[in-house]
């Protein structure tokens, strides 16, 4: 499976129902994001069970349903991995050994 970013944006409109709309700013995005399962399915056998549509939906019913929060860093990867990052700075600092005091 191949898909480019603009290709998912659409998916996930197509999968909340929604018209696909979008301000494009900046230089096209030009990279691919190959995706294979084969590994997986041959190793443990395992076959997905969503599509990307589902997947949209899902999040959007989760997010409309204050299931989980924009706010909440877990919601945004980038900014989940930076308050770790930063904790980890601090407990370094109050921590011996690796405990914390």
């Amino acid at each position: 499976m191949n898909i480019q970013i603009l290709d998912l944006a659409k998916k996930v409109a197509e999968g909340l129902g929604k018209p696909f709309e979008y301000d494009w700013y900046g230089d096209p995005d030009r990279r691919s994001y190959r995706v294979s399962f084969d590994k997986i399915n041959k190793t443990l056998g395992y076959n997905t069970e969503f599509t990307f549509e589902m997947s949209a939906l899902e999040i959007w019913k989760a997010l409309e349903g204050g299931i989980i929060s924009w706010q909440d860093p877990k919601t945004r990867t980038v900014n989940w991995y930076k308050t770790l990052l930063e904790w980890n700075k601090n407990l370094k600092k109050i921590g011996r050994h690796g405990e914390i005091l």
